[in-house]
């Protein structure tokens, strides 16, 4: 049977509706099984063969064991459209700005800008909802809302930034509601004060109001769930008899109905000013950009339309979120702040996202969110409150429509949502909107808000945790990298760019730490490519297994060093490499430097080792490929105090020794480097080291030059020494090195003595 088609009786009963709808009914096509795929690895490999076993036959067969009781130890969500997203949106809606704030909005920015506020509020949440709605139906939707949605599309970063800023947004929210609530109850109570201040009586019976509403949602979801009914009855009714009584005159002088003149009396604003709330920045610093009015009405009148998300925040309790969230979706900050918590984005944090009880609530959660609430009540009234929601929603929304933007506009594969209605360049005017919105409203607040997610996106790139969530971060460096790649193809070579790029050949890439972490050293200034050629020895046919368990080992990453890996099976050495030296890098990226150790072994090395190595250096320069021999790598790392880089100019090679000098130099701390000339007498010791340190002037490599005389015969140290060598290497050398190697052997043995 295929890997995510179960037979099991009690899968198929526990959601046999879902089972049942037809491919042509529903565009939203059956999940697989989530369950299914947390089986072990070792238990998959009894119902779905591996590439092996097609090639060669089954070998083995394990038998299927104990995950029937881990598929039924989960519990499938239970609420659908109207409960779970429906209810909450309306409530949401039909809240304190609705009740109290709506006739204000009317009065002070008149029918004509309280219309166009209203326009604008809706079209920046209706834009925002069918961004939303597009990114939550591209994939299986889990808990966390607005964190889990855009954390799941531009990566942990973004996620934590909106995770913590929703958080904050609905802990405002819950002063808001509760505001409202009291200036409502204290209206209707008699004038006599508990604390003998309406401030206070205020603050207090907010917390009560506060900590009652954190109890019943801390008992589960469920009862929320129940009250919502309750609630939409009691404000449903009044509502509908509302508009009914407005067709009604009853008291002459209070109520005129709907008439022309008191339509052209209230079309106009009257905006208030010394009763306008001011924002923080005005406040703090006696400043805004612009005057109060329209954009003060619009802050306080906002939040009214955040509840079109309401459903949101409970996303992996509904049934269908595919379904459901595009409906109506989003927010509630302890169920948030649990889903980044639980995410182990800030491991310090991960306690506060435990849940308790069946339903798994974040009771820790809750208390924050309480703390939160309560602080935001000594603000002391409803407009600055629903201000500052304002500017703490409008973040988030920026956020989700560049996302869907982003994505829509990524070509990735796996964009698909079922949800089709949207557009891409509507999702960023939705985002544009909103920057501008946040920076009329309040300055102050819309820096505020950007510095937390500056704080908050600057610690998780710090922490940098290990994720996999296929975010499109992931795409856009594929798409970025393969277009700059292309775009090098078009530009025509300046040897002024020239990069070193390395080709690193090594056997065993564990015992190949030493020159892998020099070559990177040698080729930081340049930021040119290392890439470790590794070149495997023996037959295809019996590596195979071993290529395929290396194959997802394309990068290495040890001790700050970052590279590319090629890996080629091969007989020799040597015929790895020239496979490398034809296919290793990707279109302009490719080396130009054959990276070798040297050779040791002495006496002991046999001959054909030590004639494959010479003819491997013998194929890069025929390749055109730059050869550099490391030695004694051990010692170098073991230098203390100020390191010397010696350059040997033996004749014009380009410039690329000293080039590799220079860079090894930016790496390397408390170093210099120091030149070597060589002249054929006296007379010339001073003009050629005048021409060579006005040649490292030109190159701009700050250096030592050391001009020394050519010797004559060498001395007897040196010669000593080499006779002692040739009696070892000398017959067994590839007559074409001879010259070579006896002439740079005594200059460089020479120098080294006397300097």
């Amino acid at each position: 049977m295929p890997n995510g088609i179960r037979n099991d009786a009690t899968i198929e009963s526990h959601d046999a509706d879902v089972h049942l709808k037809s491919v042509n009914v529903s565009s939203v096509e059956l999940h697989p099984f989530e369950e299914t795929y947390l089986i072990d690895a070792q238990e998959l490999q009894a119902f779905r063969p591996t590439i092996n076993d097609l090639l060669y036959g089954n070998k083995k067969v394990i038998k299927k064991t104990k995950d029937e009781t881990r598929v039924n130890s989960i519990r499938s969500p239970k609420y659908g459209t109207f409960d779970g997203v429906f209810l909450r949106c309306i409530i949401s809606i039909w809240g304190a700005i609705l009740f109290l704030r709506m006739g204000w909005l009317s009065g002070v920015a008149g029918i004509g800008l309280g219309s166009i506020i209203v326009l604008i509020s809706t079209l920046i949440s209706i834009i925002t909802s069918l961004s939303m709605s597009a990114i939550s139906t591209n994939g299986l939707m889990k808990g966390g809302g607005a964190y889990f949605v855009v954390s799941r599309s531009l990566g942990p970063k973004f996620g934590a930034v909106i995770g913590i800023l929703f958080s904050l947004a609905a802990a405002v929210s819950v002063t808001l509601h509760t505001l409202g609530f009291v200036e409502t109850l204290m209206s209707i109570l008699p004038g006599k004060y508990v604390t003998g201040t309406i401030y206070w009586d205020q603050i207090l019976y907010s917390l009560i109001t506060i900590t009652l509403l954190i109890i019943i949602a801390a008992n589960g979801v469920e009862w929320v769930i129940k009250l919502n009914y309750i609630l939409f009855l009691a404000m449903f009714v009044p509502l509908l008899f509302v508009i009914i009584g407005s067709f009604f005159i009853t008291e002459p002088g209070t109520v005129t109905s709907y008439t022309a003149k008191t339509f052209s009396e209230n079309w106009t604003p009257s905006f208030p000013i010394e009763h306008l709330p001011k924002g923080l920045g005005e406040q703090m610093f006696g400043m805004a950009l612009v005057s109060p009015g329209f954009f003060t009405a619009f802050a306080v009148f906002f939040p009214a339309v955040t509840g079109i998300f309401a459903g949101l925040n409970i996303s992996g309790d509904l049934k269908d979120s595919q379904k459901s969230v595009p409906i109506g979706a989003l927010v509630d900050a302890p169920r948030i702040f649990q889903a980044v918590c639980l995410d182990n984005l800030f491991p310090s944090l991960r306690i506060l996202g435990k849940g308790f009880g069946k339903s798994n609530e974040p009771i820790y959660s809750y208390a924050l969110c309480w703390l939160v609430s309560s602080i935001c009540l000594f603000l002391g009234d409803l407009n600055p409150v629903s201000a500052l929601a304002t500017q703490f929603y409008l973040v988030p929304y920026v956020v989700i429509n560049y996302a869907c933007y982003k994505l829509s506009t990524s070509h990735s594969s796996g964009w698909r949502p079922s949800f089709k209605y949207y557009h891409p360049l509507v999702s960023l005017t939705g985002s544009i909107i909103c920057v501008i919105c946040m920076i009329l409203i309040d300055w102050f607040t819309f820096a505020l808000s950007i510095i937390i997610g500056i704080i908050v996106y600057s610690i998780i790139e710090k922490l940098n945790p290990h994720v996999a969530w296929g975010s499109i971060g992931e795409t856009m460096i594929y798409n970025d990298a393969w277009k700059d790649l292309l775009r090098l193809g078009h530009k025509a070579h300046h040897v002024k760019n020239f990069k070193p790029q390395f080709l690193v050949l090594c056997r065993d890439i564990e015992k190949s730490h030493d020159i892998i972490k020099f070559a990177h050293e040698l080729n930081y200034k340049a930021c040119g490519a290392v890439i470790i050629g590794n070149v495997l020895i023996g037959n295809f046919n019996d590596k195979k297994k071993e290529i395929c368990d290396l194959s997802k080992q394309c990068y290495y990453f040890h001790d700050g060093v970052e590279c590319i890996i090629s890996r080629v099976v091969s007989p020799t050495l040597r015929e790895g490499a020239q496979v490398m030296f034809q296919v290793s890098g990707l279109g302009a990226i490719r080396p130009n430097i054959l990276f070798l150790k040297f050779l040791s072994g002495g006496e002991a090395t046999p001959y054909e080792l030590k004639a494959e190595y010479v003819n491997l250096i013998r194929d890069s320069f025929e390749l055109s490929f730059g050869v550099l021999v490391t030695r004694n790598l051990t010692k170098y790392n073991a230098i203390q105090g100020k390191k010397i880089i010696d350059v040997y100019w033996i004749y014009d090679d380009g410039g690329l020794t000293p080039l590799l000098a220079y860079s090894l130099h930016c790496s390397v701390k408390n170093s210099m480097i120091r030149v070597f000339t060589l002249v054929d007498n006296d007379n010339d010791l001073d003009d050629k080291k005048r021409r060579m340190v006005h040649l490292m002037e030109m190159l701009r490599i700050p250096s030592e030059v050391i001009a020394c005389k050519l010797p004559g015969p060498p001395i007897d140290e040196s010669s000593d020494n080499f006779v002692e060598q040739k009696s070892v290497y000398i017959n067994e050398v590839v007559e074409v090195m001879k010259e070579v190697i006896l002439n740079t052997y005594w200059i460089f043995r020479t120098l080294k003595i006397r300097h």
